[in-house]
């Protein structure tokens, strides 16, 4: 690989790296609902822009593009609503199997 195409790739992962590092913290620093919608940032940001050139290219705002960010808008919060559950909604003694 000729050098110039190996900077660029060093660059890019750095970048990547950083960026998944900005956002895991944003969302370990966000409390709550607000965890829900930093954790879905990112989706929503690409298909905002999805959404954005295709009507550019198009001339018309097409209707798939909104149906795909709320189908992808939905899968991420349930994700990610298993994924970091709110402790002070959901305590221990909560019922269930060993509750009560």
């Amino acid at each position: 690989m000729s050098k110039p195409a190996e900077f660029g790739q060093t660059v890019f992962i750095f970048l990547a790296v950083l960026g998944a590092a900005w956002w895991f913290g944003t969302v370990w620093q966000a409390r709550g609902e607000e965890k829900l919608v930093q954790a879905c940032r990112p989706i929503e940001y690409a298909t905002d822009g999805l959404h954005e050139i295709t009507t550019a290219l198009v001339g018309y705002p097409p209707r798939w593009t909104l149906e795909l960010q709320s189908y992808l808008m939905g899968g991420c919060y349930y994700f990610f609503s298993v994924i970091l559950p709110d402790k002070a909604a959901a305590p221990e003694s909560a019922g269930g199997i060993r509750g009560i």
